[in-house]
């Protein structure tokens, strides 16, 4: 089994670390994805933009990850350079990350019916 299940909810597949980046932090949201589809958020933490703030972030996650089996992604939007130096330690740290152009994300939730809201993410 790929993660933990009870009668009424669907195993859990991954994972995954959405990280909103901007010049001065990195707003960051953990959630778990199950079989159905269905996300569910674990915590939220921010922390500073610079590479000595980085391993807090990997400490962060593990201590929120209680699945220690489940895979764990990094999805960020490209937002200029502001991402590039998270991006780059975390594919140096051999962590499945994956960077989406803004407006690939804007059309993705419009296929879904979901009207995106001027700066929200």
């Amino acid at each position: 089994m790929m993660g933990k299940q009870t009668e009424n909810s669907a195993a859990l597949l991954r994972y995954c670390a959405g990280i909103d980046v901007s010049k001065d932090s990195l707003q960051i949201c953990l959630s778990t994805i199950d079989a159905n589809g269905k996300t569910t958020v674990k915590g939220t933490s921010k922390i500073a933009n610079k590479v000595s703030s980085f391993d807090g972030l990997l400490t962060w996650v593990a201590k929120h990850c209680k699945e220690k089996q489940l895979p764990v992604r990094y999805l960020m939007e490209s937002t200029g350079v502001y991402h590039e130096q998270i991006a780059w330690y975390l594919f140096q740290s051999d962590l499945s990350v994956s960077v989406v152009l803004p407006n690939k994300s804007k059309n993705y939730l419009k296929s879904l019916g979901h009207n995106r809201a001027a700066g929200a993410v």
